[in-house]
Order: C-alpha cells, then sequence, then structure tokens
C-alpha cells in the first residue's frame, strides 16, 4: 500500500538510523536522502526533520566525503529555524568534526569547544549524545598535539556516552582514539586491545567501517616497525589518497626511495585536504633527502607552513629519526624556526611506539589512576560499580584492570589484591 509522506519520511529516516548503526554508512546515506527527497517534495510537519542533517553528515563522514559534510551542514544552516541543541550543538559538533579531518585543527579545537560551551548553557545532561562529537573532536586534537592526558580526559566522556551499545559507531570511534594514544605512548599491546575492541563493536560493519579501522592499525603497525602486519592491512582497503600514502610508507620503511618518490609524484595532485598536504610533503622530504637536498627542504618548508598555524606535532614527530634530522639542517626562520625549535623538543620528551617489546628487569610502575582501580579491587565492587565510583566507563575501567593483571603479573583479581597489598600499592 502506498504511504502518505510522512510515514514515508520516518520510514526512510528510521531505516537511515539503523543502517547507520549498524556499520553501513553506505545505505545509512542512500536512505537519507531518500528522506530528505520526501521532506523537501511532500507536505510533511515532523519534529524529526531535524535529525535528517545528523543522518547526511555522519554517513558522509564515514565515507570519507568531507566536502559533501560541509555541503550538508551549509543547507542546515540555510533552512528551517532549527532548536538550539541542534543549531548550538550539533551542527558545531559535526562542523569540528569535518574541520579535524581536514587538517583545520584550530577551527576544530574552536568549534569542539563553541559546542560543549552551548550544552552546558542549554542545560543538556552529561550523558547527552550531542556531547560525543566535540568530545571526540577534542580528544584528536589533543593527541595530535601530544597532549595525551588532555585526549583521555575527552575520550573518557565520549566513552561514558556511546558505551555499552548506545552509539555503536562512535564508541568504534572512541575506542580507534584509544589505540592511537596508547599507541604513541609505546603501548603495543593496550593498543592491539583497543583495536580489536573496536572490531568488536561492529563486527558484521560494512567495508568503508572495516577499511577505517584497517587504515587505523595499519598505520600504528607501521609506525612501531612491524612491516608484514601493516602491509596485509594495506593491501586490503579500497583506493584512496591515505592509502596511497600508507603504500609510499611502506616503501620508505623498505628503504625503496625511488618507489616512494614515483607514488608520491603521481598522487600530488589529489591531497584534498591540508592534512593529506602535510604528510604528503612530509613523506617527499624524505624519499628525496638523499637525492635532491633542495627538493626535500622545499617540501619540508611547505609542510611546515601548513602545519605550524594547524598546531600539528604528532603527525611530524612520528616520522622519527631521519625527519628529526632533516628538521635539524632545515634553514628556517622566525615563525617556523620557533616551530622547528617546538618539533624537536617534543620529539625529545615524547616516546615513540618501539619497533619491538623489550622485556626489562624493572616493574613497570603503576599509574596512578590504574593504582586506585586496584585500591577498588579490594572491594566486593563490580568493574561497572567501580567506574560509576571513579565516573569512568566500564571500558574505561577493565582496561586499567588489564594493565594492572599485566604489570603485576597476575590473572585474577584476588591474586591482584594480594600482589598489591605485598608491594604496598593496595
Amino acid at each position: 500500500a502506498d504511504l502518505d509522506s510522512e510515514t514515508s519520511f520516518l520510514l526512510e529516516l528510521a531505516w537511515s538510523f539503523h543502517h547507520l548503526q549498524r556499520g553501513d554508512p553506505e545505505a545509512a546515506l542512500h536512505r537519507a536522502r531518500r528522506s530528505e527527497k520526501v521532506l523537501r517534495e511532500g507536505d510533511v510537519d515532523s519534529v524529526w526533520a531535524q535529525a535528517v542533517p545528523n543522518m547526511l553528515v555522519q554517513a558522509q563522514l564515514w565515507l570519507g566525503d568531507v566536502d559533501g559534510a560541509s555541503a550538508s551542514l551549509e543547507a542546515a544552516r540555510g533552512g528551517p529555524i532549527l532548536p538550539p541543541v541542534v543549531a548550538r550543538v550539533r551542527l558545531p559538533g559535526f562542523a569540528a568534526q569535518v574541520e579535524a579531518m581536514r587538517g583545520n585543527l584550530t577551527e576544530a579545537e574552536q568549534l569542539a569547544t563553541t559546542a560543549l560551551a552551548a550544552a552546558d548553557q542549554i542545560g543538556l545532561d552529561d550523558g547527552n549524545f550531542g556531547r560525543t562529537e566535540p568530545h571526540l573532536t577534542l580528544a584528536m586534537v589533543a593527541t595530535e598535539r601530544n597532549r595525551f592526558e588532555v585526549a583521555e580526559v575527552h575520550l573518557e566522556h565520549a566513552m561514558r556516552i556511546v558505551e555499552e551499545g548506545r552509539r555503536p559507531p562512535l564508541e568504534l570511534l572512541a575506542h580507534l582514539q584509544l589505540a592511537q594514544i596508547v599507541g604513541a605512548r609505546g603501548d603495543e599491546r593496550a593498543s592491539t586491545e583497543a583495536i580489536e575492541r573496536a572490531r568488536a563493536v561492529l563486527p558484521h560493519a560494512a567495508s568503508p567501517v572495516i577499511a577505517h579501522i584497517d587504515q587505523v592499525e595499519s598505520r600504528l603497525a607501521l609506525d612501531r616497525g612491524d612491516l608484514a602486519t601493516a602491509k596485509t592491512l594495506w593491501a586490503r582497503l579500497p583506493p584512496s589518497a591515505t592509502a596511497d600514502l600508507l603504500a609510499a610508507r611502506l616503501r620508505l620503511a623498505t628503504g625503496d626511495h625511488a618507489g616512494a618518490r614515483e607514488l608520491l609524484e603521481a598522487m600530488a595532485d589529489r591531497m584534498s585536504t591540508i592534512r593529506l598536504t602535510i604528510e604528503h610533503d612530509l613523506l617527499t622530504a624524505l624519499a628525496t633527502a638523499d637525492t635532491d637536498r633542495p627538493g626535500a627542504q622545499d617540501a619540508l618548508h611547505h609542510a611546515l607552513a601548513l602545519a605550524q598555524p594547524a598546531g600539528f606535532q604528532r603527525t611530524l614527530v612520528v616520522e622519527g629519526p631521519a625527519l628529526w634530522r632533516l628538521l635539524e639542517s632545515l634553514p628556517a626562520h622566525g615563525r617556523i624556526a620557533g616551530y622547528v625549535a617546538e618539533i624537536l623538543d617534543s620529539a625529545d620528551a615524547v616516546a615513540l611506539a618501539p619497533t619491538t617489546v623489550i622485556q626489562q628487569s624493572l616493574v613497570d610502575p603503576l599509574s596512578e589512576r590504574e593504582l586506585t582501580v586496584l585500591r577498588y579491587l579490594a572491594s566486593r565492587l563490580t568493574c561497572a560499580e567501580i567506574a560509576r565510583e571513579l565516573y569512568l566507563s566500564s571500558n574505561t575501567v577493565r582496561s586499567h584492570v588489564k594493565a594492572v593483571y599485566r604489570k603485576l603479573g597476575v590473572h585474577s583479581r584476588s591474586a591482584a589484591v594480594e600482589r598489591g597489598r605485598a608491594l604496598g600499592a593496595s
């Protein structure tokens, strides 16, 4: 039977939400477009009309279409008057994600901070879903700037909102961000566990979501020197500029500088964002340093000119000693000279992921948060109850418990408590 316009609109929108939460952004976008068409052509007066931009933008971001997401946000701002939670929180939160993906980190940070301030002014509950995107964006920006403790605070806020299946795609993103934070600190095991949790959130996700996980895991493997894993994951990626950059990195890692240069030259006109351009220029500098020093310095200067205003740090530091030596030899003046000094200071202070796990005779000390969790393990509280006591997510508490077990060399709660007491830690 034919459905009236409002019923058709609600049905298409519900399907879009369903597909998005199941990890199929292409199907979600298709249904969102259909709901948008019904809304535009039919006689529909529904409060759920305000949700259409949410569906469009989220699906487009998963598909890597930042220009499309920007267009959807612009259309929403120019449309009917939206309620404050949408106009002041949701749309700026999505815009912050768009700018972070582009590499406009300062704008992303400002938009996310503004969205959270508006959420406070409106009186949104701390668990409101509208707070998630701004917190995830601020975690991403803080990670790039090597402010890992700040990143973890924002990530914790996001995880408390979406964990336990309340918003699987966002929970998956939070796990991936955690993998990058702990990977930057050199904790390979915790990074691997975070990737595994991300995959478990949407085990039957469609290829764009799987590719996003593979991309993050491949880069983490490459950064720690696990070339076999990185290459296997890269081979599964669909064609994209990011996949091509990973291919160039793999060639550099195996000493094939000529092959890397060939790839980088072929993709030079496809770097559509500041973030991609910075990475492309850095890799070009590394690939040409031995054969064309002036060309390498030109590429590096261009990367720095883009990266400095946005506050990029981690992207440069993680390239390792080869880039650091280039930076040290680079003729630089003014702001760029100061920025180079900051990057080199960060390179001295921030631990890069080790290429191998070295067993040391010294006991790996528990962090302050792990010590706190260990003390709670001596009580009868469950992990969920401990999480409520500490204002943490259950996933975070479970991660801390695993870390405690690993560092103490135990396999049970009672053994951890006993070992902690023996060491005077609980």
